[in-house]
């Protein structure tokens, strides 16, 4: 496959099964690489993916970008702008949801112009800044990301809890 053979675009109303099936297969991969149970996909997954994708289409504060091969959705990107406390000078910037490109057409160039469009639309919204988040076991990830200009800016951390451990623990009045 040439790289020229590759559109990205925004996405479509027809677009929407490719788009859900490309979402199962990005999960199994970060599964595949994290033990992490907030990746177990809930039994109307497909549904909820539904609507996220609709949602995201309608609106001009969302993207949902595809890369197209000839008929195939290949890869996809989500991304919106996102406002944080009216406390900050700088309160709109860029999120980078997800970004999925299928295992067979990794390696071309299809992630790379998936992020230049989405850093091109952030641009046209005058967005100063983009973030992201990555599982810190996905290595090819952070690996793009860094090739691309990302800085590791900090940490998210996490805490499991024992639901009934906490609920006995602590009285909420």
């Amino acid at each position: 496959m040439k790289m020229s053979e590759v559109t990205i675009r925004k996405s479509t109303s027809n677009d929407i099964e490719s788009l859900i099936n490309l979402y199962g297969e990005m999960e199994d991969y970060v599964r595949g690489i994290s033990s992490d149970p907030v990746f177990t996909l809930g039994s109307n997954w497909r549904e909820l993916a539904r609507r996220y994708f609709v949602e995201f289409s309608k609106s001009n504060d969302k993207l949902v970008l595809v890369a197209q091969d000839r008929n195939n959705i290949v890869g996809f990107l989500t991304a919106m702008i996102t406002t944080t406390l009216p406390i900050f000078v700088q309160r709109k910037y860029g999120s980078l949801n997800d970004m999925f490109v299928k295992q067979e057409h990794r390696g071309k160039g299809i992630g790379k112009k998936l992020l230049k469009t989405a850093i091109g639309w952030f641009e046209q919204k005058h967005i100063r800044r983009i973030e992201l988040r990555v599982d810190s076991k996905n290595r090819d990830a952070i690996a793009f990301y860094k090739t691309h200009a990302f800085k590791i800016r900090g940490y998210t951390m996490k805490r499991s809890l024992n639901k009934l451990q906490s609920v006995r623990k602590h009285k909420y009045s």
